[in-house]
């Protein structure tokens, strides 16, 4: 199992290039997949003065995250994407086989 921080940086121009206010954007939403990016699901909403969250007890294995920027009058940007591997860190598992013999 891992921790994973999750931290993104606010946009201050919309998708035409025009300077976007902070005070424009209303939140900012998490996704994650475990599927490889097939499907997201919702991970949680912030306002735009929280800049991180922490995702815990992940398993080992490829992570994908979403953020999707939402101004204050609902229209969104696109998902930007990011992954991780987690690693396996377990022990070894149990041998399979122990012979003795005389």
């Amino acid at each position: 199992m891992a921790n994973v921080n999750v931290k993104w940086v606010l946009p201050d121009t919309r998708e035409s290039t025009k300077p976007l206010a902070i005070g424009d954007i209303d939140y900012v939403e998490i996704f994650i997949s475990a599927d490889n990016g097939v499907n997201f699901g919702s991970f949680g909403r912030y306002e735009p003065n929280i800049l991180e969250t922490t995702v815990t007890d992940l398993e080992p294995g490829m992570w994908f995250f979403g953020g999707i920027v939402t101004d204050i009058r609902g229209s969104s940007g696109k998902m930007l994407k990011a992954s991780i591997n987690i690693p396996d860190n377990t022990p070894p598992g149990t041998l399979l086989s122990l012979t003795l013999s005389l």
